[in-house]
């Protein structure tokens, strides 16, 4: 009896998934794909407010930023609208930005994240997946410039 072994060299990633935007909706489409890229050998830090916390997902680091949900609560859409506070032409300008600017900073400010965008820091990602709300997006260039080597946005 004779076997035959095939021995392929497995490329794996270390990527970087930022999805900090607190809608429940924005996390949950994309939980499969961070297991199935976790399961595959890759190794994904992922930036969230909803933590999948499976703890069998070994090659899955989340960073929890529950605490982004506390900014929702400045926003109440309809009630500004109706009252004629703002209109829904202005409430990017007016209400999103702002609260995007405070949830960046809260992002920046964990010390997990500090660590990545450090002057000394040795991390290094070969692939970042960024949630590409506009509002969010130039807030997060810094980390491209100091931190990786590619920065797929």
């Amino acid at each position: 009896m004779s076997f035959l072994y095939i021995a392929a060299p497995v490329k794996t990633a270390r990527i970087l998934a930022m999805f900090q935007h607190h809608p429940y909706s924005h996390q949950i489409c994309y939980q499969s794909l961070w297991i199935a890229l976790s399961q595959r050998g890759h190794e994904v830090v992922l930036i969230t407010t909803d933590p999948i916390n499976d703890s069998s997902l070994t090659n899955l680091t989340e960073i929890n930023f529950q605490s982004n949900y506390q900014f929702m609560k400045k926003l109440n859409f309809v009630k500004n609208v109706i009252a004629g506070t703002y209109s829904w032409l202005s409430t990017p300008r007016t209400q999103i930005w702002p609260v995007c600017g405070d949830i960046a900073e809260n992002i920046f400010k964990h010390p997990k994240v500090r660590k990545m965008y450090a002057p000394d820091s040795d991390e290094k990602f070969d692939l970042v997946i960024l949630e590409s709300l506009i509002y969010y997006l130039s807030q997060f260039f810094p980390l491209q410039h100091k931190t990786f080597k590619k920065c797929y946005l």
